[in-house]
């Protein structure tokens, strides 16, 4: 399990195989989810306000799981068996190793709408 506290300029994180992909634009309908996708990448939300940090958690989802239901489930592929989070302007959060080329993503977020705290679970 990795832990990270980030106050990116933008609230919002990519998910993605270190190898890229396709980033998702937020339509109107995502904000209630706090998250969208493309077949290759995830877009998620953080706390809105620039001067404030999100606690962001990665690790397999059985390290990680808080013991509720996720709010956002999604599979992408990881050919280079490989996940970045990176912020809008690329900048690594984290890269952690995972064991498949399809990877099983489950988000949690703190708060409805602007989370200080985001779990990313991995299997």
């Amino acid at each position: 399990m990795h832990t990270a506290r980030v106050c990116p300029p933008n609230p919002i994180l990519f998910l993605e195989d270190a190898a890229g992909g396709e980033p998702p634009i937020f339509q109107p309908d995502d904000f209630a989810r706090q998250a969208c996708a493309t077949a290759t990448t995830i877009s998620f939300m953080l706390m809105g306000d620039p001067e404030l940090e999100t606690e962001v958690v990665i690790g397999s989802r059985t390290e990680v799981d808080p013991g509720r239901e996720p709010k956002f489930v999604k599979e992408i592929p990881t050919p280079s068996r490989l996940i970045r989070v990176v912020e809008v302007d690329d900048t690594e959060v984290f890269a952690v190793p995972v064991p498949n080329v399809t990877t099983r993503v489950s988000l949690w977020f703190s708060h409805p709408e602007w989370p200080d705290k985001v779990i990313i679970g991995l299997d």
